[in-house]
């Protein structure tokens, strides 16, 4: 270990300029007081203070104290930070890694440790390195892993999937689509939309034959039911959770609409035996 002086110019970023935040707070802080906390390096790279360094250049400040430590650059930032780091921050930090150091990389995170994994976040680490832009939006580590089951095809539909308006339970359902649809040998030319729910039937139909047949069975069913106006339902549109969930908002004296909607929830169960 070796604490010194080193100039800002021999330091390498471990994560580029255009993924890190500068809050005014800390550039206030650094503009009055210094760097109170030396900067951790190994093999000058910046193992934490990325936002220092970059406060300090900002500053024009050209020599700052670090701490030189030995180890992996990589491992030392995430055993540094106990903060929860999502897939597009771990993206940006695999370039030039190999795919075990990325296998080791998930697991210390919490991530599957699967090919596709593998696969998604090397697609990730391309897509937001042409396009940093694309750090602002994000989707969850487990739809990224369903997508990584396309192989080569991921080019086709992640950047859509990534901008389309949506709930992370739709996009999640349509990457399972993409998957299903793949086995089948029968993947869409693309899922261009401006919102999920507008993609969702063609690709469920595509991918999930049998199961489209029962939300359309459902779709009939509930037209002919009789719930109270003060009552709401969902299912699972995929039938990959069976059941109902019901929403019914009572005051004391209506007390009598809980009979009503079981008779009706009876009904819909008789007529989609799916659920």
């Amino acid at each position: 270990m070796f604490y010194g002086i080193k100039n800002i110019n021999e330091i390498e970023l471990l994560i580029s300029e255009n993924y890190i935040e500068l809050p005014e707070k800390l550039l206030n802080s650094i503009k009055v007081y210094g760097i109170i906390s030396p900067i951790v390096l190994a093999k000058d790279m910046v193992c934490d203070g990325h936002k220092r360094i970059l406060a300090c250049k900002k500053l024009g400040i050209k020599e700052i104290p670090v701490i030189v430590v030995d180890g992996d650059p990589v491992d030392l930032l995430f055993e540094l930070n106990d903060r929860e780091f999502n897939i597009n921050q771990i993206a940006i930090l695999t370039k030039g890694l190999t795919d075990n150091q990325i296998l080791n990389l998930c697991k210390k995170v919490g991530f599957s440790s699967s090919p596709q994994m593998v696969f998604a976040i090397k697609y990730l680490s391309s897509l937001l390195e042409e396009a940093p832009e694309l750090y602002e939006h994000q989707l969850p580590a487990n739809i990224w892993r369903e997508l990584g089951h396309l192989g080569v095809n991921i080019d086709k539909y992640a950047y859509d999937l990534l901008m389309m308006r949506g709930t992370v339970s739709e996009k999640r359902n349509i990457a399972v689509f993409l998957h299903q649809a793949q086995r089948r040998g029968e993947l869409p030319d693309s899922i261009k939309a401006e919102k999920a729910e507008d993609i969702f039937p063609l690709l469920q139909k595509t991918a999930q034959p049998r199961k489209t047949e029962a939300y359309e069975k459902f779709e009939k069913a509930i037209e002919n039911i009789n719930l109270p106006n003060n009552a709401s339902l969902k299912i699972d549109p995929t039938f990959s959770q069976p059941g109902v969930t019901v929403t019914l908002s009572l005051i004391r004296s209506e007390l009598e609409k809980i009979e009503e909607t079981k008779k009706a929830i009876q009904k819909l169960f008789n007529e989609v035996p799916e659920l």
